[in-house]
């Protein structure tokens, strides 16, 4: 059974994933001279999967 904790945890890396690579490769696909690099906000980002997972534990899962 997923907990609340795991939820949320699952949601900062997702978040944390999906946007950290996409900025990457919208960056690489516009020419950008390095291959990889430090995403700013990747946290904020992070932080809102944290809120959003817990949100959806408590809202869907918690039944």
């Amino acid at each position: 059974m997923i907990t609340k904790q795991k939820s949320q945890i699952l949601g900062f890396i997702t978040f944390l994933i999906v946007y950290f690579a996409g900025v990457n490769l919208w960056l690489i696909s516009t020419g950008s001279t390095s291959s990889f690099i430090y995403v700013p906000g990747t946290l904020i980002i992070g932080l809102a999967g944290y809120w959003i997972g817990g949100y959806v534990y408590t809202e869907f899962l918690n039944k």
